[in-house]
This record gives C-alpha cells, sequence and structure tokens, in this order.
C-alpha cells in the first residue's frame, strides 16, 4: 500500500507548496512576487488569518474567484464530521469575489481555507508557474506561526499532498522560539525544506547574521543543511515587484 501511494504520487502531475513562517515575515509579499502580481494583502501588521490556496483558474471553469470553506465551528454540520471540499457541490464552500479578499483572509472565526483561483496569464504558458505543462502547482500561503495557528500548520505539513514546504525567515530576528518548533515537527517528515531569508539586505554585518541562521537550520534540518545551496537562500534585495 505504502509503494503504491509513492507511485501515485510520482505519477501526479499536481504539487501543493506550502509557505509559512513566523508572525510578519513577509510571506504573503513572498507568495505575489512569486505569481507576478499582488493578490494577497500585505501590511506591516498581521494580515492574513486564514489559510489560503492559489489555484490556477483553469480548475474552475476559468473563472477568478474564491471558495472560502467554513471552519468546524460555523460548519452546519456535526464538528466532527471532517469538511470536504468539493468543487462540484456549492453547499461545500461559498463563492466570493477576488476583490473581497482582502477581507476574507481576517475572517479565521468563520473559515479555516480559502480557495483562491486566479489566472496566471501574465506569462507564457511554459513559465506559467501554476500550469505550465510541466507541473501544475498551487500555493498554500499560512497565518504567521503564533500560539493558535503553530499546530494547525503542523497539521498540514504532514498532510501527504504536501510536497514542498518554503520557510520564510526575517534576517532581523533568525528563527524565534515558534519557528524552531515547527520546524523540529516538520523536519521529521520532511527532510529537505526551503528557507527563504527576507529583509537580509538590511542586516549591516551580514556574515554574522547568516552564520547564526546556518547554525540553526543545521540544528533542526540538517538534511537541509548539507544541501545549503540549493535549500537556503538570503536575499540580499528584495523580490517584491510584480
Amino acid at each position: 500500500n505504502h509503494l503504491k501511494s509513492l507511485q501515485e504520487r510520482i505519477d501526479d502531475v499536481s504539487s501543493k507548496v506550502f509557505i509559512t513562517g513566523d508572525v510578519n515575515t513577509g510571506k504573503s509579499s513572498f507568495c505575489n512576487s512569486l505569481l507576478r502580481r499582488k493578490l494577497l494583502p500585505e501590511d506591516q501588521l498581521p494580515c492574513t488569518n486564514v489559510f489560503c490556496e492559489i489555484l490556477e483558474a483553469r480548475d474552475n471553469s476559468n473563472v477568478e474567484e474564491i471558495h472560502a470553506i467554513l471552519n468546524d465551528k460555523t460548519n452546519n454540520k456535526n464538528s466532527s464530521t471532517i469538511f470536504k471540499y468539493n468543487i462540484k457541490d456549492k453547499s461545500t464552500y461559498e463563492v466570493h469575489q477576488l476583490s473581497k479578499l482582502d477581507d476574507l483572509v481576517q475572517r479565521n472565526d468563520k473559515y479555516k481555507l480559502l480557495k483562491v483561483y486566479i489566472k496566471d496569464d501574465k506569462r507564457n504558458p511554459e513559465e506559467s508557474l501554476l500550469r505550465n505543462g510541466t507541473v501544475d502547482i498551487s500555493l498554500i500561503d499560512s497565518p504567521g506561526l503564533n500560539i493558535d495557528s503553530i499546530q494547525t500548520a503542523e497539521v498540514m505539513t504532514k498532510q501527504e499532498e504536501i510536497d514542498l514546504v518554503i520557510f520564510v525567515v526575517n534576517a532581523e530576528n533568525q528563527l524565534t522560539l515558534s519557528a524552531q518548533d515547527f520546524i523540529k515537527v516538520a523536519s521529521r517528515e520532511k527532510k529537505l525544506m526551503f528557507f527563504v531569508i527576507k529583509k537580509f539586505d538590511k542586516i549591516k554585518d551580514k556574515q554574522r547574521c547568516k552564520q547564526l541562521i546556518l547554525n540553526q537550520i543545521q540544528n533542526l534540518s540538517p538534511e537541509t543543511y548539507k544541501n545549503g545551496k540549493d535549500f537556503i537562500h538570503f536575499l540580499e534585495k528584495d523580490l517584491d515587484q510584480y
């Protein structure tokens, strides 16, 4: 059964990329940079409280919109029942326009996940991030790690369909205690994780800062550290250009 499960994952051309990190490290702006589009709200204050999965609109009849999935507390069904999303069954989600995203991402009291369908039409098809003919990617932007969200983030990371974890770090703070707690758990499931260190351009003593972060990663995710050239990226300049 395990081998069969692995074979199915290899044959599946879709991949889920989970983007996480501490509160206010710039996860949403990093997602926007990857998408080359200002989609997710950005602010100096934390503004993403609901998990957002960004998918290509072709999965939704080429319509740009948001499918908001209710959390267990607001779900009409028994709270012990796992509420599953079915794009063909509109009773499993609410439909909202993209213009409502700034408000919806703050409504963790009502929603547990937002499926955000967009047209990735600013690039040539072969250069598309979400669908390029080789692999279909969905990006999952998570709330910042704190007491309320770290457990949910850990659960998300353990899911088999999560193929890749990108951890966004604020160079000014390095890896906080909440970040270290998450990475310890996540590294049991994902031996290799991407680390993107933002605001590195603002650090005066870059060598010292870089060594501090590398030492932390070495202790928390040894395999990632061994392959640091490919998996650990210090941004000398920000990518927030669309």
